[in-house]
C-alpha cells in the first residue's frame, strides 16, 4: 500500500487526499479528511498525473490550480510505502 505525500524537506509533510473537484486527482488533507491510500506505485502515480494535468488546465483557463503540482512544487510529491503494524505496535 502506498499514499502520496507533499515533502518539502525541511519538516513539512502532508499527506494527499482525493480531491473533491478532479475524478482520480488528490490535494492536501486537512486534518479532517482521510488519507488516500493506493494499492500500488502505478495507481498513485496515476492520481499524482491526473491531478498535475488538472492543474495545468485550471491555470491555462485563469481558475484557481493546486500550486503542489506546478513548477518547482511539483518535485516535493512523494509516494510514500505504508506499513501496516499489528494491533501491539509491532510488526
Amino acid at each position: 500500500m502506498f499514499i502520496v505525500v507533499w515533502d518539502d524537506g525541511e519538516g513539512l509533510c502532508v499527506p494527499m487526499t482525493a480531491a473533491a473537484d478532479c475524478e482520480g486527482g488528490i490535494c492536501a488533507c486537512c486534518h479532517k479528511d482521510k488519507v488516500a491510500l493506493f494499492t500500488s506505485r502505478k495507481a498513485a502515480r496515476r492520481a499524482i498525473t491526473i491531478s498535475t494535468k488538472y492543474a495545468q488546465l485550471c491555470e491555462a483557463q485563469g481558475k484557481v490550480a493546486n500550486t503542489d503540482f506546478l513548477g518547482e512544487c511539483r518535485r516535493c510529491v512523494r509516494i510514500v510505502q505504508c506499513e501496516l503494524l499489528s494491533e501491539e505496535g509491532g510488526e
